[in-house]
């Protein structure tokens, strides 16, 4: 039944489908000859942490007040559940997001081509990396939508940067090119909602392969997080899954649509490889981040990626994940607990906080209660 509520009848109208709101907004400012005003809001949009809206053309002004209004059915128990998870298991899940998420997207067509363009439209594929995590903990930390949380202006910044590639890759002369007819609308409707999907379900899958148990709720709610992310970026409501299950169903749907490795997926699931090993000291421990992305999206995906084959490191996940499985039972009577589980993954956070952005923007930023949960300041801390 949800095969069916997932066809392809249903799924193709979605691949020529960009984004009425956003798109609208795009094409006014590049109208009637004003290309250098949506030239500079693409240049704020990406060199600011915030928008300096003094500056801004009207038609951003009105976009940021039409978009930022949270969902009806919104629920603040289930966003609290979900926000709970992130605050417990967020430097795994930030690299989940490395290991799984990203390997997932790279290996869609023609939406790997899309990041490769951006790539050299904009910032580079490293600095695209660093900012995709930045995007992921400013919309999945707890309080993400509250008055003091950057998740409504964030995602109100990546929908109207989405709506500016569409114009770029399809409009404009400079980077026609980059973009062929036959692959149809660039961020379509459909890879949103993949894009969605694999932020959410894919992690909740990797969690639940590195033997994290999570209840009913968790997922519910993490996956709920994402369904409110996914309607301020303007997805639409028709791709909203009705629950956890349906989200998986739809998932493999997409892959099973779009899942067509080539060299550009491979491109960028070695420089994702690269970047990942110089964040973690040392070349002996390279097993263990290449591993874990094995592990996470099985050896199939893994070979045709091009993802390294486990070594001796192996071991290691295995111990790590017969630690997380007696987690409720180790963790308040063995002091090492963190210390071990999260050797690596407190590594990368560490390393990704370090590492400025250029522009105007700071380096990789993590508030302040989520360094104390993760012990990233010197304190261990459960929640």
């Amino acid at each position: 039944m949800a095969i069916a509520r997932w066809s392809d009848g249903e799924l193709d109208p979605f691949r020529d489908a960009g984004d009425p709101v956003a798109d609208r907004t795009v094409a006014a400012l590049a109208g009637d000859g004003r290309i250098g005003a949506l030239n500079t809001v693409m240049r704020a949009l990406v060199d600011n942490d915030d928008l300096p809206s003094d500056d801004l053309p009207h038609e951003v002004v009105d976009y940021l007040a039409e978009t930022r209004a949270l969902p009806a059915w919104a629920d603040p128990d289930r966003l609290h559940d979900g926000g709970r998870l992130f605050t417990r298991y967020g430097p795994e899940m930030v690299q989940m997001l490395f290991g799984a998420s990203l390997p997932i997207l790279y290996a869609a067509h023609p939406g790997c081509e899309v990041l490769v363009a951006t790539g050299r439209m904009t910032t580079g594929i490293q600095r695209r990396v660093i900012e995709t995590g930045q995007f992921v903990i400013d919309v999945t930390e707890p309080d993400a939508f509250g008055p003091s949380g950057r998740g409504i202006l964030t995602c109100q910044k990546v929908r109207l940067m989405h709506a500016a590639i569409r114009y770029y890759l399809a409009v404009d002369e400079r980077w026609r090119g980059e973009w062929r007819t036959e692959w149809r609308t660039p961020i379509c409707q459909e890879d949103l909602a993949g894009t969605m999907l694999s932020f959410s379900v894919t992690v909740l899958r990797s969690l639940e392969r590195s033997n994290i148990t999570l209840s009913r709720s968790e997922k519910e709610g993490y996956l709920h997080i994402w369904l409110v992310i996914g309607h301020l970026l303007g997805i639409d409501s028709r791709l909203m899954p009705r629950d956890y299950a349906d989200a998986e169903a739809l998932l493999e749907r997409w892959m099973d649509r779009n899942h067509r490795p080539n060299d550009t997926s491979r491109e960028l699931t070695r420089a994702m490889i690269d970047f990942w090993y110089a964040r973690v000291p040392g070349r002996v421990f390279d097993g263990v981040t290449s591993g874990w992305c094995r592990l996470w999206i099985g050896d199939h995906l893994a070979d045709q990626l091009g993802v390294p084959k486990y070594n001796w490191t192996r071991f290691l996940l295995r111990l790590q994940m017969i630690v997380w499985k007696y987690e409720d039972r180790l963790e308040d009577r063995v002091i090492p607990y963190q210390a071990f589980t999260r050797l690596w993954t407190r590594k990368l956070i560490k390393a990704l906080m370090r590492l400025e952005r250029g522009g105007r923007r700071a380096s990789f930023h993590v508030p302040e209660h989520l360094q104390a949960a993760w012990g990233l300041d010197g304190r261990e801390s459960r929640s």
